[in-house]
């Protein structure tokens, strides 16, 4: 396959629409696989990574593009209206109101105000241990999950001033983490999903 071809099909992946409303079945419940269908898609200009959308546009982290944000207000044909090149290695983003969060690579995690799309833009930065892979939200909480290192976790209350509330150093590749109540799932490789780790927001944060 080639390079273009994946970019294409990574952005196809969030073009889907549930259409009109789903049959229901004699159960009463819907059968939203009668409506799941493909309906567009677009290029990227670089492999795109990853995507979170909301309020008619989706955000694409695209590697060394940076974070390329993209209208679907004509799901059909989705539109590039602004790249938001300052992010560079851009891995994972995750949105939270007026903010997208970037695991950005060796520039660890970047804050991106999102509140003017067409004009998104850094406002916050924080370093990391290594190369910032995933991310995940759970409150004033950022978890970033870093290639080389293990889990970073970060207080973003102040979006535009992250600051770093704890390390846990793991043995492995962290890619992507995510998160449910008191602990977080980090997904390491070849090694496989880690132990759980509590995500309390005091600097106790452990290894469980």
């Amino acid at each position: 396959m080639s390079t273009s071809a994946f970019r294409i099909l990574t952005v196809i992946s969030i073009i889907f629409s549930l259409g009109s409303a789903a049959v229901v079945n004699a159960q009463g419940c819907a059968d939203y696989a009668t409506r799941l269908h493909w309906i567009g898609a677009v290029n990227t200009s670089a492999p795109a990574l990853a995507v979170a959308a909301q309020d008619g546009h989706a955000y694409v982290a695209a590697d060394e593009a940076g974070l390329q944000v993209f209208s679907y207000t004509q799901a059909n044909q989705p539109t590039l209206v602004h790249t938001v090149g300052a992010v560079v290695d851009a891995r994972d983003v995750a949105l939270s109101g007026s903010y997208a969060f970037v695991a950005a690579g060796a520039s660890g995690l970047q804050v991106v105000d999102i509140s003017q799309p067409t004009s998104a833009a850094v406002v916050g930065t924080a370093a990391t241990t290594g190369a910032a892979s995933g991310i995940f939200l759970q409150g004033d909480l950022a978890l970033v999950a870093v290639l080389e290192t293990g889990l970073q976790i970060f207080d973003v209350a102040d979006a535009t001033a992250p600051q770093l509330l704890n390390t846990i150093d793991l043995p492995s590749l962290n890619y992507a983490v995510s998160a449910v109540g008191y602990y977080a799932f980090v997904a390491a490789g070849v090694d496989g999903v880690q132990k759980r780790f509590r995500a309390a927001r005091t600097h106790q944060t452990r290894r469980v």
